[in-house]
C-alpha cells in the first residue's frame, strides 16, 4: 500500500493555461491546471467572459476525482469542494474538466456527464512539468489571485478570453517549487472505464 502524496505548504506552480465554453455555452470560462512539488495537481477558475461571479480557489485534482460519484453527475457534487458558495464556479470546474477530457457528456441528458479515464490528461500534465512550464504570467493569471470575482467586460479580458480554446501556454520559466521528474506518471487514476 502507497502511502497517499502530502499536501504542500506552498502555492502551487501553474503549468497550463486554458479556455472553454461554459457548460451552458453562454459564456467562455478560463483556469489554470498548476502542479505542488509533491507532483499534485490543482485546477483554479481565472475568468469568465460573461458577467457571473466565482471564486478564485485551488482546487486539488485528488479532491475533485474523490468529489464525484460513480454513475452520472451534476455540478453539484462539486459544491463541497469550495469554501466560497459562488453557485456558478461549480459548474465552471467541470466545464474544465469535461475540456480536459477527465470528464464526458451522458448521452442525451443534458447537463449529465459521467468520469472517463484521466490517462491522457495525466500524461499531457506530466509533459508540461517535465518542460518546466509556469504560466504565473500568462495573459489570464492576473484575474485569478482574487476569491468571488465578477470579472468586468474589458477589451483585454475578453480578448484573452476568446483568443485561445484548449490551448496551453507555452512560454517557458524556471518552475518554483519544481516537482520531481515523473512524479505523476506514478499515480494511480482513481477512474475507470465508464460501462454503458
Amino acid at each position: 500500500m502507497t502511502t497517499p502524496k502530502q499536501p504542500s505548504p506552498l502555492a502551487p506552480t501553474p503549468i497550463s493555461t486554458s479556455t472553454c465554453p461554459s457548460l451552458t455555452n453562454t459564456s467562455k470560462i478560463s483556469y489554470m491546471v498548476a502542479t505542488d512539488p509533491f507532483g499534485n495537481l490543482y485546477f483554479q477558475i481565472i475568468n469568465n467572459s460573461a458577467t457571473g461571479k466565482f471564486s478564485g480557489e485551488w482546487i486539488a485534482y485528488n479532491d475533485i476525482k474523490s468529489a464525484l460519484p460513480i454513475g452520472t453527475f451534476s455540478s453539484v457534487p462539486l459544491r463541497t469542494l469550495y469554501r466560497n458558495k459562488s453557485l456558478n464556479t461549480p459548474g465552471f470546474l467541470l466545464a474544465a474538466l469535461l475540456n480536459e477530457g477527465v470528464v464526458e457528456k451522458e448521452a442525451g441528458k443534458r447537463l449529465l456527464y459521467r468520469a472517463c479515464p484521466d490517462d491522457a490528461f495525466l500524461a499531457e500534465m506530466q509533459e508540461l512539468i517535465d518542460a518546466e512550464i509556469d504560466v504565473t504570467d500568462a495573459p489570464e493569471a492576473p484575474e485569478a489571485l482574487g476569491s468571488d470575482k465578477a470579472p468586468g467586460k474589458s477589451a483585454k479580458s475578453d480578448s484573452a478570453v476568446s483568443a485561445i480554446s484548449k490551448s496551453h501556454t507555452s512560454t517557458k520559466k524556471a518552475v518554483r517549487s519544481k516537482p520531481q521528474k515523473g512524479a505523476l506518471k506514478t499515480a494511480k487514476s482513481l477512474f475507470t472505464e465508464s460501462s454503458n
